[in-house]
């Protein structure tokens, strides 16, 4: 529909200065969104456009404050975008505990909170609506994840190119061009605004912590960590895809769908080699078994 929007604001009237702060960004952002009352359209009234709106947009984000919890409307809203299976984003911007009802609703669903670290919290929703406004799921690359209970990548396990440019220390900082120290694995701090700076694979790390598995479009998207970048380090076992999604890699010893990697635990168990990697190498994907379609193969659902 031409007048769709992506975010719905589900908030109370009463907090007008928490609201702002929250349409300023998706504004400044280009997100597009639907805000009642001024976007009720004349002669219609909140019972026939909320729950057609609610279903229209990707995402129900909820502003919860204090008065937002005893609001009934808000109450209706939930209920009504949890029977309809939204994805719903909750961004809590008062202190205190949940009342009995949100907990209720909310167990299940991940918060933001604004009041430990207002900044942050703005920079995790803007990432966290984008990565999910811009998902794709025909042509776009599977998402992943920092691979769980990785090892630092300083132990020599874990090597990462840093010399042939696919994981390049910052020589400068981003923000002022001052002098850089090394901290840390990745990390470099300005001598002059004390500002952090960080290599690429931390940099895709960090942005994976904060807004959870994405797809690789959306990661070089959002950080500007280049796409051959973000698949060396997936082949290098520092990222995987995570279970509960379709798309698999294909170990290149005997073919078996994978997660993260080049070979099958059984072909590594076996010394399998695998070619010198290429900056030219592509990830071959399965999606659904025996279809070959633009050089992809594709692995059947379960």
């Amino acid at each position: 529909m031409k007048n769709e929007k992506s975010v719905f604001i589900s908030y109370s009237s009463r907090d007008t200065e928490q609201v702002n702060k929250i349409v300023n960004l998706l504004k400044d952002t280009g997100i597009s969104y639907f805000k009642a009352p001024e976007m009720i359209p004349v002669g219609s009234n909140y019972a026939r456009e909320i729950p057609r709106v609610i279903c229209e947009c990707k995402v129900f984000l909820l502003i919860i404050t204090e008065e937002s919890q005893k609001s009934i409307w808000v109450e209706k809203e939930i209920d009504y975008a949890i029977n309809n299976n939204k994805i719903i984003v909750p961004i809590k911007m008062c202190a205190g505990k949940l009342n009995g009802l949100f907990e209720f609703y909310l167990n299940n669903v991940q918060m933001i909170e604004y009041n430990e670290d207002g900044e942050r919290a703005i920079y995790i929703l803007r990432e966290k609506l984008l990565s999910i406004i811009n998902m794709k799921n025909d042509d776009d690359v599977s998402d992943i994840s920092v691979k769980d209970n990785i090892n630092d990548i300083s132990d020599g396990k874990k090597k990462l190119d840093i010399n042939g440019g696919l994981n390049p220390q910052p020589v400068k900082c981003k923000y002022c061009g001052g002098e850089l120290i090394n901290v840390s694995v990745g990390k470099y701090r300005c001598v002059k605004c004390k500002n952090m700076n960080f290599d690429y694979f931390q940099t895709v790390r960090n942005y994976l912590d904060m807004v959870g598995a994405a797809s690789i479009l959306v990661i070089e998207k959002d950080t500007s960590v280049p796409r051959a970048s973000i698949e060396y380090f997936l082949k290098n076992e520092l990222l995987e895809i995570p279970k509960n999604c379709s798309i698999r890699l294909v170990c290149e010893g005997c073919g078996t769908p994978i997660r993260t990697g080049r070979l099958c635990d059984r072909c590594k168990s076996m010394g399998i080699k695998v070619k010198k990697d290429s900056s030219e190498d592509k990830y071959t994907m399965l999606r659904k078994k025996g279809k070959v379609e633009n050089g992809k193969k594709y692995l059947g659902d379960k």
